[in-house]
């Protein structure tokens, strides 16, 4: 005849299901974690490549108004001067 478990080998047996299942939500965690870290590196250097190329947008314009303006950097640079 079949030896019937015990009730504390049977909850023993649940815990043990229990904890393997919280070592594999862990690792999934982990995992999701990492994938995280790297895409907020990758939107770090989305952005920081948009503020550059803002830069250089801007700075574009700046020249492009001071060729037509006729105005040099030595003239911007008195201007600026006199303003402060």
């Amino acid at each position: 005849m079949a030896q019937r478990r015990t009730k504390i080998e049977v909850l023993n047996e649940k815990i043990s299901k229990v904890d393997s299942k919280i070592a594999a939500c862990t690792e999934k965690i982990a995992a999701l974690e990492d994938e995280k870290t790297a895409l907020v590196a990758q939107l770090d250097e989305i952005r920081k490549a948009e503020k550059k190329a803002k830069e250089a947008a801007e700075l574009k314009r700046l020249l492009k108004l001071m060729h037509k303006k006729d105005i040099s950097v030595e003239d911007l640079e008195a201007m600026i001067s006199r303003e402060a």
